[in-house]
């Protein structure tokens, strides 16, 4: 993948960086965070200017934010139906845990901590409800850590941008399943307290 959005960038430039971003971030399969990385390589070796590639990434990831956030708006009843019938719904499940448990601050962890929960994220706070302007405050900020980070690894380093894409993907997704967990356990808790303290009091029967 990494040779191949190598070429990619190498003939057509930051405007593939701006279309996998974007349509990554809306929620169509696109290796959004690697195009970070190979355009921060393409940074480090002089062939792309560092403010363009910053200002695409940016824009390209709040452009696929708002297009998921107006769908969940304008689409409730199609996400609803979504719901348990697919790895994606189960992932829409996931982020209205997610939304409803932390509001905004969930918004702004998804768009760089836990990447790969941000475009059900997106969608989510859309069919919640979630004010337009809070969503966007909350998005911009994240975002502009997401691009200036993933974009800076590839710059920092890119004599070995195959072993950093891998890493930077894989730390996403444990970071993603780490705070579903979280999320879970903590809407779980009422229930397991029940559990303990039946548990303990059964130790005295």
């Amino acid at each position: 993948m990494i040779e191949t959005f190598l070429e990619l960038v190498s003939l057509y430039g930051i405007v593939v960086v701006f279309l996998a971003v974007a349509i990554g971030c809306f929620g169509v399969p696109a290796p959004a965070t690697v195009a970070l990385v190979v355009a921060g390589a393409f940074v480090a070796s002089g062939d792309l200017a560092l403010g363009p590639v910053l200002a695409v990434g940016f824009v390209g990831a709040i452009v696929g934010d708002q297009a998921g956030y107006w769908a969940g708006v304008g689409g409730s009843g199609w996400a609803e139906r979504l719901q348990g019938r697919s790895r994606a719904g189960d992932a829409v499940i996931r982020a209205r845990e997610l939304i409803g448990r932390w509001g905004v601050l969930g918004v702004f962890l998804s768009r760089w901590l836990v990447s790969p929960l941000g475009p059900p994220v997106n969608v989510a706070s859309g069919m919640l409800g979630m004010p337009w302007a809070h969503f966007t405050i909350a998005g911009v900020a994240g975002k502009a850590i997401w691009v200036v980070l993933f974009t800076g690894l590839g710059y920092a380093f890119s004599h070995s941008l195959a072993t950093v894409a891998e890493v930077s993907g894989t730390l996403a997704r444990v970071l993603a399943l780490a705070t579903v967990a979280a999320v879970a356990l903590w809407v779980m808790r009422p229930r397991l307290r029940a559990l303990l303290g039946r548990t303990r009091r059964a130790r005295f029967f």
